[in-house]
C-alpha cells in the first residue's frame, strides 16, 4: 500500500498550488473529493455483492447436504417400511395356520349362557366377558341393596347380628 505522510501531503498541495493556480484550487478540491467518495462507495457496493455471492453460496451447500440428508432419510424409512410389511405378512400368515387349531377354545373363558329374550337379555352381553377381565376389574357377580349392604358389613358380619339384636 502506498505510505503518505503529512510532509508528502504538503509538497503535494504545494504542486497542486502552483499547476492549477490558486483560482481553480478550490473547485478542484471539490472535483477530487466527490471522485473519492463516489470510489468508496464503488468499492462498498463491491465488497456488499462479492459477501452475499459468498453466502448464496453456502446456502447452497447447506441446501445440497439437507437435501442428502432427505434423501438418505428416505430410504431409511423405506426399508423400514419394508421389513415391517414382511413381519405382518408373515404374521398374517402364521395366524391363518393357527386359526384351524384348537388354540382359540373360548369354552374355558367364556360362560355361554342358553337364549334370553325380553329384560333378562342384558345378562348376555354381561356374561359374555372372559372371566380375566371380570377378575382385574372387579365385576361384581351378586347384587346387593343399600341396606341390604349394610346390615351384611355394619356389625362385623351376619354372625354379629344377633348380639346387637334381640328378635
Amino acid at each position: 500500500m502506498i505510505d503518505i505522510g503529512l510532509s508528502k501531503i504538503i509538497i503535494i498541495s504545494v504542486v497542486a498550488l502552483v499547476v492549477i493556480g490558486p483560482e481553480r484550487l478550490p473547485a478542484a478540491a471539490k472535483a477530487l473529493g466527490i471522485l473519492w467518495s463516489r470510489f468508496q462507495h464503488y468499492i462498498f457496493k463491491l465488497k456488499q455483492e462479492v459477501n452475499q455471492h459468498i453466502s448464496l453460496e453456502e446456502i447452497s451447500h447447506l441446501k445440497a447436504q439437507a437435501l442428502e440428508a432427505t434423501h438418505s432419510i428416505q430410504i431409511d424409512l423405506q426399508n423400514v417400511h419394508n421389513q415391517a410389511s414382511q413381519t405382518f405378512s408373515d404374521l398374517h400368515t402364521s395366524l391363518h395356520n393357527v386359526e384351524d387349531s384348537n388354540i382359540y377354545n373360548t369354552d374355558k373363558y367364556y360362560y355361554q349362557p342358553k337364549f334370553c329374550n325380553g329384560r333378562y337379555s342384558w345378562r348376555l352381553k354381561r356374561l359374555n366377558m372372559p372371566l380375566w377381565y371380570k377378575h382385574k376389574n372387579s365385576v361384581r357377580n351378586r347384587v346387593q341393596s343399600g341396606s341390604a349392604r349394610m346390615r351384611r358389613f355394619r356389625y362385623g358380619g351376619q354372625k354379629n347380628i344377633k348380639k346387637h339384636f334381640l328378635f
